[in-house]
């Protein structure tokens, strides 16, 4: 916490904190005396300081001359104590979220009851307690195993994709305004069929999702029974009144769809030296699809692991090769070209863990401080193949002179040990190069430096995977991406056709070509007008460049997958494992979105702006192979919503709910604005009709 220090203070059997305020903090207001002050500056800002009681123990605060000395005594003899310190900031503090954190116990009741698949109870409410380590109330979470449920999933029953953990939550509050109740949740990996899946949400009663947002946590390198989730969610409960909501767990599918998560996953228990800020999504919960390394912690690539979906590697509904990885951006300056300056600051923000889209962004700035990156990766819910939408933002903060510079790289320079052997890439009419990959076992650019790829839906494809003989063979997944938007403003130059370079890596003794997204490269000739000043590789300060890749991981083999995707399904096997697959994913993955009520926002994924009235969007869509995301932004409230489908001149309700009922869409909360957005997953692939429409209470 900015401007607070302290040590720990130990005496005899008193521990405690000795905390030195800055001296700003100069009124006090005694909230409890010896136990809750607020401490504020003249202009009002400042902190809540809370310390709590125990059976066994008294603890205490006080505060003089800058100092602040936290002391626990406690009752009984022991060889261990401990003691914890609440800190709020004044500015976030309502009545009565004030009231909340000085008596927790008093103020809100909170219980929760475990629910089997139907949603009948399983025993008794219980009461989660306080945690004065947490700052909330710690509701742990029981099993599916304790509602009945076998040790383990079978999905080659579908009852098994839809079977959701389910855990009713009632908030009781005692206090005299509105409050958001802290809430964390804790539970092992067996709350849901598998921890590489498991996408917690917040329903109503009625089963609608709400969009309160959910912090999702995750640990499955301890072994059972030390393997963990951690949620963490605060709900408003009115002045005297009680809440009822109802926290989902998702494992397999939601929907039509198996469903996408993204969450932090623990490495402890994986490595007792490495760890650090890592991320794992899925599609479904049969492993991992695409992990995440923000702060280069393991210092391979940012996008490190990646595995195709429903291919048999080594066994049905289970863990794949892994093809990865890739890069959101690698620069070196011109002066100093051996030193990749690496996205640094890393800030996460995680709109939404999914299920049926997730949205997370990771945002920094370069070593150097030159270049703000903005990386939203958006994993899409299907039943085809593993396929994320990257939107890419790049703001040039000073000018740059560079000898490398791409905003995307597949494979990385660190991991890019997969043994692909061809490559190919062109546009939506045709394949433009299909080739061999021809290695030196150097490191470098090779010919291919800054070539336009022409063309709409221009694409990349990495393929005929010769590594075999891993316990998990990957010459089941390729690797391919198609640039959907692009624009880069360089300059006196507005660029909107992506660029390609080949470089070749060597990494663990293994020489691999890869893709780097990046700008022209023309030797003496600057391209970018006067603001070059006369040189090749030289961007301005404040230039930008924006683009939207669809990166995938096409199954390679018809034979080894067993998903259930008509268009795979109708797909030649002998074009599986060839450019055709890839040509097929730009050009016919294309969509067309135009609006007839409501406003579009975006196309890859899908964004509309909600209007006023019953009905909140209604749009046409062309295109697309499987399924796709839509979300309706601007919606005044997360209930009552129907999505439809025009069949001649009637309007047909779209229902992909299992047994569980309302499992087949998404809610996201925006605090800001007061508003909802809503999120489905629709087959594509033919020209459709559809609209969002409010029934009310019908």
């Amino acid at each position: 916490v900015t401007g607070l220090s302290g040590k720990v203070q130990e005496r005899c059997f008193r521990p405690g904190w000795d905390v030195v305020l800055p001296g700003t903090l100069t009124d006090a207001v005694w909230w409890v005396p010896g136990r809750a002050v607020e401490l504020t500056d003249s202009s009002g800002e400042g902190w809540l300081f809370v310390v709590y009681d125990a059976p066994d123990a008294t603890t205490t605060l006080a505060v003089a001359d800058g100092d602040m000395l936290v002391a626990k005594r406690s009752k009984a003899a022991a060889t261990q104590a401990s003691v914890s310190l609440l800190m709020a900031p004044s500015a976030s503090l309502s009545e009565g979220l004030r009231e909340l954190y000085l008596n927790p116990s008093e103020r809100l009741v909170v219980t929760s009851t475990l629910l089997n698949l139907a949603g009948a109870s399983i025993g008794e409410p219980s009461t989660a307690p306080w945690d004065e380590r947490l700052g909330a109330y710690r509701v742990e979470l029981r099993p599916l195993q304790d509602t009945g449920a076998p040790g383990g999933p079978n999905y080659e029953d579908p009852t098994f994709h839809h079977w959701h953990g389910r855990h009713r939550i009632e908030l009781s509050s005692e206090a005299e305004s509105v409050v958001s109740a802290p809430l964390a949740f804790f539970g092992s990996d067996r709350i849901s069929w598998y921890v590489t899946g498991g996408i917690p949400q917040l329903r109503d009663v009625e089963g609608e999702p709400t969009g309160v947002p959910l912090q999702i946590s995750k640990n499955w390198h301890k072994g059972y029974p030390n393997n963990w989730y951690h949620l963490y969610s605060q709900p408003t409960v009115a002045a005297g009144a009680s809440h009822t909501l109802e926290l989902t767990m998702a494992s397999s599918m939601w929907g039509d769809v198996f469903a996408a998560s993204h969450a932090q996953l623990c490495l402890a228990g994986w490595s007792n030296t490495q760890g650090g800020h890592w991320d794992e999504s899925a599609l479904g919960a049969f492993g991992e699809s695409i992990t995440y390394d923000p702060d280069m912690t393991l210092g391979r690539s940012m996008l490190d692991d990646v595995r195709p979906l429903l291919v048999d590697a080594n066994g049905r509904w289970t863990w794949t090769g892994n093809v990865g990885g890739a890069e959101f951006l690698r620069y070196a300056t011109l002066s100093e070209p051996y030193w990749i300056r690496r996205v640094a600051r890393v800030r996460s923000h995680y709109e939404s863990p999914g299920p049926n889209l997730t949205d997370v962004t990771y945002s920094g700035l370069t070593s150097d401080g030159r270049i703000r990156v903005d990386a939203s990766p958006r994993l899409v819910a299907g039943d085809d193949m593993v396929r994320t939408f990257i939107e890419l933002s790049f703001h040039f903060v000073e000018d740059v002179e560079y000898s490398r510079l791409a905003f995307f790289q597949m494979a990385a320079d660190n991991y890019a040990d997969n043994g692909f052997t061809r490559h190919a890439w062109g546009h939506r009419d045709g394949i433009v190069v299909d080739q061999p990959m021809t290695t030196t076992g150097s490191v470098g650019y090779t010919g291919v430096r800054g070539v336009p790829l022409e063309g709409e839906h221009p694409w990349v494809f990495m393929y005929t995977n010769t590594r075999v003989d891993e316990t998990l063979p990957e010459q089941f997944g390729n690797l391919g991406f198609v640039v959907r938007e692009f624009e880069a403003n360089i300059g006196d130059t507005v660029l909107t056709t992506p660029h390609i370079s080949l470089y070749e890596t060597l990494n663990e003794g293994e020489s691999q070509l890869s893709f780097e997204l990046s700008l022209p490269f023309e030797d003496g000739a600057p391209w970018c007008g006067d603001a070059c000043e006369g040189r090749t590789a030289f961007i301005p300060a404040g230039s930008t460049v924006h683009a939207t890749i669809e990166y995938v991981v096409p199954p390679s083999s018809k034979a080894a997958y067993y998903g259930p995707s008509a268009w795979l399904e109708a797909f030649p096997a002998e074009s599986w494992d060839a450019p055709d697959m890839m040509w097929s994913l730009a050009r016919d993955g294309a969509v067309e979105v135009a609006t007839e009520i409501g406003s579009l926002r975006s196309v890859y994924p899908a964004r509309l702006a909600a209007a006023d009235g019953a009905v909140a969007a209604e749009w046409t869509v062309e295109g697309g192979l499987g399924y796709r995301p839509f979300t309706i932004e601007g919606l005044v409230r997360h209930d009552g919503w129907q999505l439809q489908r025009a069949e001649g001149d009637l309007w047909v309700d779209i229902d992909a709910s299992s047994s569980v009922g309302n499992d087949y869409w998404q809610a996201t909360q925006d605090a800001t604005t007061g508003t909802w957005a809503l999120t489905y997953s629709v087959r594509t692939g033919t020209p459709q009709r559809l609209r969002l429409l409010w029934r009310g209470d019908e």
